[in-house]
């Protein structure tokens, strides 16, 4: 088990691997300090950390995103997210500990299990790849965080996301962990296993 536990972290080290590159890519392009926060200046069109830091319209009022209508549909699941985290007592930890941890920890081993279920071909390809994902990762990750606070690198991100996508701060936060995360998590715990098992019936019907 052990042995192939890089395999079942593969999806979330990619992840994080794309974080690092995309942050120190925005890094270099807005010639930010080399260690800290990166998106610092404020901008009337883009978003920064004025976003995250002031009252909760502050986003929704200067910068354009998505339609009016699905930014009022997420607002309650957003804010309701927000708040729960808060009563925590700790947000930044609680955010770190449930978003930034465990949901993608869990969704990255569900989904590379449903793979090894399904003895898809080139599963063994992807655990020789997930080692050294695994190295890079640790090696990446160990640099980033002695010069980066860890949850202000992970906010960073979102904003890198806003900014090369042209989307809100808000928008990118409510489509990740309203939206994109709690799909994934439905699809992967019901509709798959839903599908495999109607798949199973199918032929056990062919062959009888």
């Amino acid at each position: 088990m052990a042995i192939r536990t890089p395999y079942h972290l593969l999806p979330i080290l990619l992840a994080y691997l794309f974080l690092v590159i995309g942050n120190e890519t925005e890094r270099r392009l807005l010639k930010a300090p080399q260690t800290g926060r990166i998106h610092v200046v404020y901008s009337e069109t883009t978003c920064s950390w004025q976003c995250h830091n002031a009252t909760t319209n502050h986003c929704l009022a200067h910068h354009t995103g998505l339609p009016e209508i699905a930014r009022k549909a997420m607002k309650p699941a957003y804010f309701g997210l927000i708040s729960l985290l808060q009563s925590s007592g700790n947000y930044r930890g609680a955010n770190l500990l449930f978003l930034a941890l465990l949901w993608p920890l869990l969704l990255s081993a569900l989904f590379m299990r449903c793979l090894r279920l399904r003895k898809v071909p080139w599963t063994k390809t992807l655990t020789k790849a997930s080692w050294l994902a695994l190295f890079t990762a640790l090696i990446l990750c160990t640099g980033i965080s002695k010069t980066n606070n860890p949850y202000e690198y992970l906010t960073d991100f979102i904003l890198t996301l806003s900014r090369w996508s042209g989307l809100s701060y808000f928008d990118i936060n409510a489509l990740v962990f309203i939206v994109i995360w709690p799909l994934m998590t439905l699809f992967i715990l019901v509709a798959w296993p839903a599908f495999e098992i109607a798949k199973y019936r199918a032929r056990s019907g062919q062959k009888r």
